[in-house]
């Protein structure tokens, strides 16, 4: 196995030594002896700040006794301070549960620890560990046992997204907080596959939802032939594992489907219209994890015959499907890899090749989608994206997978208009009126306009927005049902469920929503005069006049200081007045009886805060936005208790947790329980580049695109900063510092641009 086969990848080795016991490290902590006796032997690794993912690989130079090697993954340094906790890993199956159903940490391995039968000498691979694997315990079990091994890493086969985006300023740990926000896009950006590449090694899964049959296209009109494939397979402690081949088949919904275990099952099945129906069962000895072993397939007629090794295993007769392609049809959780195929028909050698190259094989294969969160969720969140995709902008530009992300959303639109506030994204069926998926939510269906919007005015992407623009216009009508005629869009039950109430129920005249549908309909009507769509931006101008008229006559309140909760329920709504601060829909006196609870009343959600530091920027209240960016904020519970705080600085100091922006912010994350830490530490909705590029370094659109843009440095708490973006036009750069207190610096940017700058700020503007 040639891992340097692939480039464009990126091996991930140990950084520094936390502790060990019975073991042997060499200084560049490369190559590890573990003597297993009478006390446990292993070595715990920090594998660095940023907590990739990845394929752990490594290579057995010797072993005595019959050792197990047994690797476990944490992002957090306190799963790995006891031997117990250390060896389950920081993540046990079936503790994340919120949406009804386990969320899809497939095809990667669940269990965040993984064992190998140390049998050979050579290079071990398989399964993924999808994101955050900060730090790794890699133990030896057995009785007097010991193993060697060498160039232990953790290789990420998917480069990272080119960063054309930059941010430096006076202050060391923002820096860093840049940084580790453009890690978690990195981190959160993936797609989902059924056959992974590394070194022309195929690593085979199934889809939580997806299609399993892979076939080799080109070859569907085959009849006779003989399919040989050399195979391992990695143990998996929650379920049966086994390698499923895929014969005559014509396309990936059906053929013959052939089961090995390493139990000694031996299982054909016939496939039809994705279903597979048992033909016949077979038991053998028991095969051995991480063995290579060659599996043999005879097609002749309507008689089928596999041999494993030479030794026959299994036969059967069916007249079903005369002809069809060959490959693989991986069942959920069935981890296998195979190194090399060959096909022949007769005496002719069709293919001899390895997997370097999966182009020619036909399977289940997402876009780049920007996700959740990277270990737990793998879904894309339409109440997330805008976050995430505000922040990566400052250090990806377009270069993010929001397009396809967004793409993915209108895909999961019913008839009616509704949108899935979040999928599974290789589900390829249509979906029929009146079904909601598992997270019935209005409120994040409206989340996938804003976001387009959102992407529209930062990229000027006008192709995607015409794309996009009928679902647009279906998401528009659905919602325009439920406005009544006091403007305010009223929530019934079949789809109230809210950013936190994970249970249906959150109904009525609610701010929060009604504010979130009122900017998809000021979205609806910039798109619709973008696209010449008349008739539609009229509706929609008017449709957003009279919401706007209803919310600010029946949901602001004085005597609260901003917007209350819900129609009939006089409380602060924490949420609803940081959207419409980030938002920007107050006036300036708005704006200033906001700001004057604002410190006290937004609960310690980073999201939360960071649109209402944004909107306190934009709004003039530049030490109170820093204040809140800064020092930590307190999630209180309604009895005063504070429960967690939201800390960007304190993350990147920190020597026992990644440096990524984490689900809600909260930090230290606050424990699930031993073994259950489900909370994900790298969620790109929490990241801030875009207040650090934004509103500190001062970058921001007036004009779609940055056609016209503004160059106006925040600089309260820092001295001078320095940074620059990648727009449709080209590069505009931005450097300024503090000089007897006086905003200087200079602009760099396309002809085709405008910059403006604020008076009173001595910033140069030079046009290239």
């Amino acid at each position: 196995m040639d891992i340097a086969k692939n480039e464009k990848g990126m091996k991930n080795y140990p950084r520094a030594l936390r502790k060990s016991q019975s073991a042997e490290i060499a200084e560049n902590l490369r190559s590890l002896r573990l003597r297993r006796g009478e006390e446990e032997s292993f070595a715990v690794f920090d594998m660095g700040e940023e907590s990739v993912g990845g394929y752990p690989v490594f290579t057995v130079k010797s072993y005595g006794g019959n050792p197990r090697l047994r690797i476990s993954y944490s992002d957090r340094y306190g799963t790995m301070e006891t031997i117990e906790s250390m060896r389950k890993g920081d993540f046990i199956r079936g503790c994340c549960k919120y949406l009804g159903v386990e969320l899809p940490v497939m095809p990667a391995n669940p269990g965040r620890f993984e064992e190998y039968a140390i049998t050979r000498k050579g290079v071990y691979l398989f399964p993924l560990i999808q994101g955050q694997e900060r730090f790794v315990a890699i133990e030896a079990e057995g009785e007097n046992c010991e193993v060697e091994i060498e160039n232990f890493y953790i290789y990420n086969p998917v480069p990272a997204p080119e960063r054309s985006g930059s941010f430096e300023c006076s202050d060391a740990r923002l820096n860093s907080l840049f940084k580790a926000c453009a890690d978690t896009l990195d981190l959160a950006t993936i797609r989902a596959e059924t056959i992974g590449s590394v070194g022309g090694t195929a690593l085979l899964r199934g889809l939580t939802q997806g299609e399993n049959g892979v076939i080799r296209r080109e070859f569907c009109e085959l009849t006779d032939y003989v399919y040989e494939v050399r195979f391992g397979i990695s143990y998996n402690p929650h379920a049966s594992s086994g390698i499923c081949l895929y014969f005559r088949a014509p396309d990936r919904k059906n053929g013959y489907v052939l089961s090995v275990d390493l139990d000694g099952t031996v299982t054909a099945y016939i496939r039809k219209d994705s279903v597979e129906r048992f033909l016949v069962r077979r038991y053998i000895h028991p095969l051995t994890d991480n063995v290579l072993y060659d599996l043999r397939v005879e097609c002749k007629g309507n008689s089928f015959q596999a041999r494993l090794g030479g030794e026959e295993i299994l036969s059967f007769r069916d007249d079903t499907f005369a002809s069809g392609s060959f490959g693989f049809c991986q069942m959920c959780e069935k981890w296998a890899f195979a190194e090399r195929v060959r096909v022949w028909s007769g005496e002719s050698l069709l293919l001899d090749e390895d997997f370097s190259d999966l182009s020619g094989y036909e399977m289940v294969r997402t876009p780049p989608f920007i996700s959740d969160g990277a270990k737990r969720d793998r879904l894309p969140w339409s109440g997330d994206i805008d976050w995430a995709f505000r922040s990566g902008y400052y250090s990806h530009g377009a270069k993010t997978a929001m397009p396809e992300t967004l793409e993915l959303f209108a895909k999961h639109q019913t008839p009616e208009g509704y949108v899935f506030g979040t999928f599974y994204p290789e589900y390829e069926d249509g979906y029929r009126s009146r079904e909601y998926g598992h997270y019935e939510s209005d409120m994040f269906s409206a989340w996938y306009i804003v976001a387009l919007g959102t992407y529209y005015r930062y990229t000027a992407d006008v192709a995607l927005a015409k794309k996009l623009y009928p679902s647009v216009r279906a998401g528009l009508g659905y919602f325009l049902r439920s406005i009544e005629a006091d403007g305010l869009f009223n929530q019934r039950y079949e789809t109230s469920k809210g950013l936190w109430d994970h249970q249906l129920g959150d109904i009525g005249k609610n701010s929060y929503t009604n504010l979130i549908i009122w900017e998809c309909f000021r979205t609806g009507e910039m798109l619709a005069e973008l696209l010449g769509e008349r008739e539609d931006a009229a509706l929609y101008a008017s449709t957003s006049q009279r919401m706007k008229e209803g919310i600010f006559r029946l949901l602001w309140s004085d005597r609260c200081g901003g917007f209350i909760k819900t129609l009939g329920n006089e409380v602060y709504c924490d949420m609803a007045n940081a959207f419409a601060m980030g938002k920007g829909l107050v006036t300036k006196d708005q704006a200033e009886k906001i700001s004057k609870s604002a410190l006290g009343n937004t609960k310690g959600y980073g999201k939360i805060l960071s649109l209402m530091i944004h909107g306190l920027y934009s709004y003039g209240y530049d030490e109170l936005a820093f204040e809140m960016l800064t020092t930590p904020q307190p999630f209180r519970f309604d009895n005063g208790e504070v429960y967690a705080h939201v800390s960007w600085l304190d993350m990147v100091d920190s020597q026992d947790y990644p440096h990524t922006t984490m689900e809600c912010m909260h930090f230290p994350p606050a424990p699930s329980g031993n073994n259950t830490d489900w909370g994900d530490l790298s969620h790109p909705d929490s990241g801030v580049n875009d207040i650090l590029g934004g509103d500190i370094l001062g970058l921001r659109p007036l004009e779609a695109g940055f056609k016209t843009f503004a160059a106006a440095p925040h600089v309260y708490g820092v001295t001078g900063a320095s940074g620059k973006i990648e727009t449709r036009f080209g590069e505009i750069s931005l450097h300024w510092e503090l000089v007897g207190g006086a905003v200087k610096g200079k602009v760099v940017c396309p002809k085709a641009c405008t910059c403006v700058v604020p008076d009173g700020m001595q910033l140069e503007v030079e046009y290239r």
